[in-house]
């Protein structure tokens, strides 16, 4: 299983209800219903939880990795497009929104070449 990285308030949030749910399976009043006959199958339930948890924290990872690499592309853009509008001496005013444009245009294509690339 891989390892899951906890840093956005939704992992957390999993996080902490994933030790709140092992927590509740390790008490010793869950524990005397699987004892002494069914501790196999209270170590399997065990297993059942960690995992399913890890599940939810590796989609969510993968969910704000695809986040961060948009928002890093976009503020490459940015800086690519303020070096060539200051190197044509145009970064004033009203330009500024231009340059707002052209990023948001060049998102749009970078995502429809995602959605096509997949």
């Amino acid at each position: 299983m891989k390892p899951v990285e906890i840093v956005s308030s939704e992992e957390r949030q999993v996080w902490r209800d994933r030790q709140v749910e092992l927590r509740k399976h390790n008490s010793w009043a869950n524990r005397k219903e699987y004892y002494p006959f069914n501790m196999d199958k209270w170590e399997e339930k065990g297993k059942e939880i960690v995992y399913e948890y890890n599940i939810r924290l590796q989609e969510l990872n993968k969910k704000r990795k695809q986040v961060e690499e948009e928002f890093n592309v976009k503020n490459q853009l940015s800086l690519v497009i303020d070096i060539e509008l200051k190197k044509q001496g145009k970064l004033q005013g009203k330009q500024q929104g231009n340059k707002e444009r052209m990023i948001k245009n060049i998102c749009v294509v970078l995502r429809k070449h995602n959605l096509i690339k997949n």
